[in-house]
């Protein structure tokens, strides 16, 4: 089994890919299969994050790339800002990470979530794709 455990930086050539959720992205310790089919494990620092783009190296040298994995999502959308800033409110008040784009929220789908945004007069849709949530206002870079 592959062990990666530290991060690096371009240019590293990438010798393995995997696709990873956002919970998973948010584990310092896992093991799955990359994309080539070969067991691996991921062992960082406790608290520390990974996020799509993030290189990982062995001891040896080999590059692991972490990619987003395609999750079912909500989608809140509106033309009025007063209402999404109303939703994102009360989805925060939840502790629930949410992706904040100009005209829309997305967050991993919840149907108690999403019937509370209904609630609210919103409507909400469904949609496969990578979730990439807010990193916080305390984020250190």
């Amino acid at each position: 089994m592959l062990v990666f455990n530290r991060r690096v930086s371009p240019p590293y050539a990438v010798d393995f890919q995997v696709l990873l959720s956002f919970h998973d992205r948010h584990r310092a310790r896992l093991k799955t299969t990359c994309t080539q089919g070969r067991e691996i494990a991921i062992l960082l620092q406790r608290g520390e994050h990974l996020h799509c783009g993030d290189l990982l190296a062995t001891d040896e040298g080999q590059c692991l790339q972490i990619s987003g994995l395609a999750e079912e999502l909500s989608a809140v959308r509106s033309e009025h800002p007063l209402d999404l800033l109303r939703a994102a409110y009360h989805l925060g008040n939840r502790h629930v990470p949410l992706a904040i784009e100009e005209r829309r929220i997305l967050y991993l789908k919840d149907h108690v979530l999403d019937e509370m945004v209904g609630n609210l007069g919103l409507s909400v849709d469904h949609i496969t794709d990578v979730f990439h949530a807010e990193r916080g206002a305390y984020h250190q870079h």
